[in-house]
């Protein structure tokens, strides 16, 4: 007798008719979990080229490099910045320079016009030699009278070395009759020498001078000498030198 057919142990058939998977070397259907984790493969590969350690590391070199590019940067400065043009002067250094503006100012104000230069200018020689001459002849006319002299002798003897002004002062005083009346009592004359010129001061306008004079005076019963120093102030006229002002 033969017995009941083989039942079938095909997989097809197994837990209800779902296929166990098989191994990959087994030829069967392929494992579809290992299909799907498939393109993750090149993400591990990148992540074993740059970690996240390596890339924070960039970052902070990167910063670093900027940072000290822009402090070279602002110390040195660009050549267009060096050529800039300087900054304006200060409140005080204004203030300086107008002082030292203002000092030079004075010291041109301070100067000699020509025409104040000329009359202060020393004169020459031959001027001083010819007011010395000048003073000579008006003391030696001043200091030698006589009783017997009408009133206006000294005047007319002056008149050729003195100024107008000095002429109208000696007018003033020619007429003192109590002095006339005196040396006609005592029968005075006079007679004067120069015998020193010294001349202080000298300008192209003006002369200052001391003359040392020697002065004999007779009288009816004695006769003496006096020496006497006068000084004499002397101007420049378009006549030549005249004396201005003097006294003993």
């Amino acid at each position: 007798m033969s017995g009941p057919p083989p039942t079938s142990t095909s997989p097809e058939h197994d837990s209800g008719g779902i296929a166990a998977p098989s191994s990959p070397d087994g030829g069967g259907v392929a494992d579809t979990s290992a299909q799907a984790s498939a393109p993750a493969a090149p993400a591990a590969r990148l992540d074993r080229h740059l970690t996240p350690q390596q890339a924070g590391w960039g970052v902070l070199l990167l910063v670093i490099v900027i940072a000290a590019l822009g402090f070279l940067h602002q110390r040195g400065g660009t050549p267009t910045e060096t050529a800039a043009a300087p900054a304006p002067p200060s409140a005080a250094a204004a203030q300086a320079h107008t002082a030292e503006l203002g000092a030079g100012t004075a010291q041109l104000g301070s100067l000699p016009s020509p025409a104040s230069a000329t009359r202060d200018a020393q004169p020459s020689r031959a001027e001083q030699t010819a007011a010395a001459d000048v003073a000579t002849g008006f003391i030696t006319a001043y200091a030698s009278y006589s009783y017997a002299d009408p009133p206006d002798a000294t005047r007319t003897r002056l008149r050729p070395y003195d100024t107008d002004r000095l002429d109208a002062a000696l007018g003033r005083h020619s007429g003192a009759t109590a002095e006339r009346a005196n040396l006609a009592a005592r029968r005075e004359t006079a007679s004067a020498q120069v015998t020193e010129v010294d001349i202080t001061s000298a300008t192209a306008r003006r002369i200052t001078a001391a003359l040392v004079t020697t002065q004999h005076v007779t009288e009816a019963t004695r006769a003496y000498d006096l020496h006497t120093t006068y000084r004499l102030t002397l101007v420049h006229l378009d006549s030549g030198w005249r004396v201005d002002d003097f006294a003993a």
